[in-house]
């Protein structure tokens, strides 16, 4: 997996970027979840610089030396741009309409 926490100082933008290999998606379909620590609880990830302009892509790529490559040759930019070379928007399949949001209730149940 990669994952990097990219800031846009001039968008005043952050991008959460996260790429899922083959043997992550493999775990993740055994109920194997990826999870990514905040730095207080020792992992790497730092607070958004942006939080009203914050995104997260996610990413599946098969070809891990290429991935690899990109990601050690390329500014996040480009990596970006890499990653997003074949991202389609399909009417009726993508969009608010069919996002399921997970909220907390003041009891605690999500509902």
């Amino acid at each position: 997996m990669i994952a990097a926490m990219v800031n846009f100082d001039d968008q005043k933008q952050t991008i959460l970027v996260i790429v899922i290999e083959p043997d992550n998606f493999e775990r993740m379909k055994e109920a194997d979840p990826v999870t990514l620590e905040s730095t207080t609880e020792g992992g790497w990830l730092q607070p958004p610089r942006f939080p009203f302009n914050f995104s997260i892509l996610f990413g599946y790529e098969t070809n891990q030396e290429e991935l690899h490559s990109k990601a050690k040759t390329l500014n996040p930019a480009e990596f970006i741009k890499w990653l997003e070379r074949g991202r389609k928007f399909i009417p009726g399949v993508d969009g608010v309409q069919h996002t399921h949001v997970i909220r907390r209730g003041n009891d605690g149940t999500s509902n």
